[in-house]
């Protein structure tokens, strides 16, 4: 080549090399996103991400349960994801590689900024802080939960906006086992006895769930059969568990702000009646605050419960809560639900709940640094006055309880009344007021009758 050749260049038109490349440079065409190289798992099989505790000690059951999930995914020729933590993810992983020892391409740990890879073994990725679980969630096509502390459930409410099918397993506790009910009460096309599989408290080597291997064999058959709406569960996960969050730790705006929304998103939502008893029966004695105060707020919005005696378990709860922790908020929206069940009319009230809200009155009133404002104390006097004076729905089982016309409801929080029919007095009253009249009102027969018997 000589010197006039080497110094001549032939131009490619730009248009030419972004169409070699998949791209354009019209700006009104959709361009590709680049993939990172180590982004794609190999094609078979479904892509299962696991998401639970990430801690190094864990209840044998929990442990037995990661081993079974990745044991299980291995042996149904499925993919692994996780977010390479220790605990669940790490045990997972090791579950995944005692079963199929040669398949460790089809592992991918999704890693948070500067964090480590905890298993050994596995293709992985970096993406920036607190981007792990949407990027995860974005690879799945399906998200098994086990245990969790606060990640996991944020995994859950992720992969629902996604709408990607979940698997909770509700037997492991915690965050799992909050999203397994809401699962069951509120629907979606996942089979109960996976959801409430069990696993022993007892190590075990890592062995395969038939039950879940025969799920992920049969994926893609089970996905196009499709899953129902999640707009119901994100209604709770995105709107009403957030505000009892907020009231019960006093975030934002004034606690009673939020206990009033909470009341008000719950009057516009109908659900149905069975829907409502199942909820209640599920939290209403949950270890957690905020999802009780959620139960009660149900019973203060449709005052119907057909096991009046888990009221007794939440009033154990709160009484112990308000003795250990001074904490009464969840105390007095049990009691405000308790005030509604009382007023309304037909409801019937054990004896053994009269008993024990006599019994938490009496022990509130010798501690003064509980309940300072003194609102459960009153509200619990009103309460045990109404039912000995014969309130609606204080008979026992049996009898029929008196008709009497609903007195107006006031709720302290909503402050919404709702009057019942005006009550008519008795004829005997109306006498009786009229006997009391002036001498003079009284007519001339009565007055001779006085006078004669005064004179005699």
């Amino acid at each position: 080549m000589d010197a006039k050749q080497s110094t001549e260049y032939r131009c490619i038109r730009a248009d030419r090399i972004l169409q070699f490349m998949g791209r354009s440079n019209d700006p009104k065409v959709p361009q590709p996103v680049p993939v990172p190289t180590k982004e794609v798992l190999p094609d078979s099989g479904p892509r299962v991400l696991v998401v639970g505790t990430g801690a190094y000690e864990l209840r044998v059951g929990v442990q037995n349960a990661a081993l079974t999930v990745g044991a299980s995914v291995a042996a149904a020729g499925g993919n692994l994801i996780t977010g390479g933590w220790s605990g669940v993810d790490y045990l997972a992983a090791k579950g995944f590689i005692d079963t199929a020892p040669q398949q460790a391409r089809k592992i991918l740990h999704v890693l948070e900024g500067n964090s480590a890879q905890q298993f050994p073994q596995g293709e992985s990725i970096r993406v920036g802080q607190n981007e792990g679980i949407a990027e995860s969630v974005r690879r799945a096509e399906l998200v098994i939960l086990i245990g969790g502390a606060g990640g996991t459930w944020d995994a859950f409410r992720e992969a629902l906006r996604a709408r990607k099918m979940v698997l909770p397993l509700l037997n492991t506790g915690t965050d799992a086992y909050h999203a397994g009910l809401l699962l069951e009460i509120f629907g979606q096309n996942v089979p109960t006895n996976l959801v409430r599989m069990s696993f022993p408290e007892r190590l075990r080597p890592p062995s395969e769930s038939k039950l879940l291997t025969g799920l992920l064999r049969r994926w893609s058959s089970y996905v196009s059969v499709g899953m129902v709406e999640n707009d119901a569960l994100l209604w709770m996960t995105e709107v009403i568990f957030p505000i009892s969050e907020r009231y019960m730790t006093k975030l934002g705006r004034d606690h009673e702000a939020e206990i009033r929304n909470l009341l008000e998103q719950l009057h516009k939502r109908t659900i149905p009646e069975t829907t409502q008893d199942r909820f209640v029966q599920s939290f209403v004695t949950d270890p957690t605050s905020e999802w009780r105060c959620i139960a009660y707020a149900f019973l203060q919005v449709r005052p119907v419960i057909h096991h009046p005696n888990l009221l007794i378990q939440s009033l154990d709860i709160e009484h112990g809560l308000a003795k250990s922790e001074h904490e009464t908020r969840p105390l007095w929206r049990c009691l405000s639900a308790i005030r509604r069940i009382v007023d309304r009319p037909g409801n019937r009230f054990p004896a053994s709940l009269h008993e024990k809200m006599r019994t938490i009155h009496r022990e509130l009133l010798t501690m003064p640094d509980v309940d300072p404002g003194g609102e459960c104390k009153r509200i619990l006097s009103n309460l045990i006055s109404d039912v000995v004076n014969g309130g609606a729905g204080s008979k026992a089982p049996g009898e029929s309880p008196k008709k009497k016309a609903p007195r107006p409801i006031v709720d302290d929080q909503v402050r919404r009344v709702s009057k019942g029919p005006p009550a008519k007095k008795p004829a005997k009253k109306v006498a009786k007021k009229a006997a009391k009249q002036t001498p003079a009102k009284r007519g001339p027969k009565k007055a001779a009758k006085k006078a004669a018997k005064k004179a005699g």
